[in-house]
């Protein structure tokens, strides 16, 4: 797993798919890969929101609406 996917034409697709980076993502990956234009972004994996510390609290918190 990558730290975080590069989302611009030219650039290799997630291995792990839908799954690893989530749909929006992976369709603009996709898009890119073919030519469309999309805007330059990255993104990171979904396995980010699962990452803890030493004492087992998340690095990061996913933001909930």
């Amino acid at each position: 797993m990558a730290e975080f996917y590069p989302i611009l034409r030219g650039s290799a697709l997630a291995k792990g798919g839908a799954e690893e980076v989530g749909n929006k993502a992976w369709n603009l990956m996709r898009m890119a890969q073919a030519g469309l234009p999309v805007p330059p972004a990255f993104v990171l994996p979904t396995a980010w929101c699962q990452r803890t510390d030493s004492a087992g609290a998340p690095q990061i918190k996913c933001a909930t609406f």
